[in-house]
């Protein structure tokens, strides 16, 4: 039997370019740690896409053939990057990328995750049109960031990291993309 969740949605109200996030009292109740005061956003980040999924894997050349297979395409190419301990595979998959994430160091986080997890899915990526307002905006509102600030990726790629408590363990970044045009043309 599925059990659906009783809660309502948070309920959102627009003023002005302000919005209004306001728990319902069901909530409240249910979880007393939630915020009790209404939180105003200057700027709500519009998540625009998921603009990529990592993976990660032990062997490169083993995941790359395997999701060759999968997907029925080739790998875009293959990238390293000794400043984060990684090397990785990228597959563009209709407007989504997804990257196969190796570890190259014992002390990288993707290393951490692959001791604790095992190989698998690793974060997600949404895309933002302007990393720090976004950023901004979430820590206003309360969501704390994981600590480093924003960093740059392949293809200019900026990003920014979330606290993993903020979403419910699963690591996430926001992506502002080189061009941040219309989603898929970086």
């Amino acid at each position: 039997m599925i059990r659906r969740s009783t809660l309502p949605p948070l309920t959102a109200a627009k003023f002005t370019s302000e919005f209004v996030i306001s728990p319902s009292a069901e909530i409240r109740r249910c979880c007393p740690s939630y915020p009790l005061r209404e939180q105003r956003l200057r700027y709500f980040p519009p998540f625009r896409a998921v603009h990529h999924i990592d993976f990660a894997v032990r062997d490169l050349e083993w995941a790359t053939e395997r999701y060759r297979l999968v997907l029925g395409r080739e790998p875009h190419e293959r990238e390293p990057l000794p400043e984060r301990g990684v090397n990785l595979v990228r597959f563009r998959f209709g407007e989504i990328w997804i990257i196969l994430v190796q570890p190259t160091r014992e002390d990288s986080p993707v290393m951490d995750f692959l001791n604790e997890h095992g190989e698998g899915f690793f974060h997600i990526a949404y895309q933002v049109d302007d990393v720090e307002i976004a950023g901004r905006s979430l820590a206003d509102a309360g969501i704390r960031l994981a600590s480093g600030g924003t960093w740059h990726r392949v293809e200019g790629w900026k990003l920014l990291d979330l606290d993993i408590a903020e979403t419910l363990g699963v690591m996430t970044q926001l992506v502002e993309p080189k061009d941040s045009g219309p989603v898929g043309l970086e």
